[in-house]
């Protein structure tokens, strides 16, 4: 990446955490044409320079673990892209993260949520992960996105929620 390169998509940029869930699309939501990028765990600061340097998509979607780390990355490609970007909510993420949260997981990140929550609040971020974070904090779990494929409503109902402007 370079900030002086002129790439750019005329689609949404959807940055996937995972390489299993860049590698098997067969989650991604029914919303035409995009363009996805996997990214291992943590966004670059060479990425989220060469994001906030000028537009390079319509939007960016970031699909990320919901948890510290994901809360915390949306946070700084927030603040990046000056809020140009969303979080993907998976169908059905209220009743995947009650069904199929993550007890341990969350022992180790609930702090790190908690910070992305106040980042989040401060930024203007979307209300709607505010109700995450609560979510999470209410039934002391957190969620790897791997979940998409856990619900089958998900897989035969392709429908999507997209949080933010």
């Amino acid at each position: 990446l370079s900030v002086d390169d002129g790439w750019h998509s005329e689609a949404p940029l959807w940055l996937v955490e995972n390489q299993a869930l860049f590698d098997r699309l067969d989650w991604f939501p029914d919303a035409g044409p995009a363009t996805v990028a996997y990214y291992a765990g943590q966004l670059s600061g060479e990425l989220l320079g060469w994001l906030a340097h000028t537009p390079r998509a319509p939007r960016v979607v970031l699909f990320a673990d919901y948890d510290g780390t994901g809360l915390l990355n949306y946070a700084r490609l927030h603040a990046a892209t000056q809020g140009a970007c969303t979080f993907w909510l998976m169908p059905g993420w209220a009743d995947l993260l009650r069904r199929y949260g993550n007890r341990e997981l969350w022992q180790r990140c609930h702090a790190d949520v908690e910070r992305a929550r106040l980042m989040l609040e401060q930024l203007g971020a979307e209300p709607e992960l505010q109700s995450l974070c609560r979510t999470m904090a209410i039934e002391g779990a957190a969620l790897e996105h791997e979940a998409v494929w856990l619900n089958l409503e998900t897989m035969v109902d392709r429908s999507s929620k997209l949080v933010g402007r």
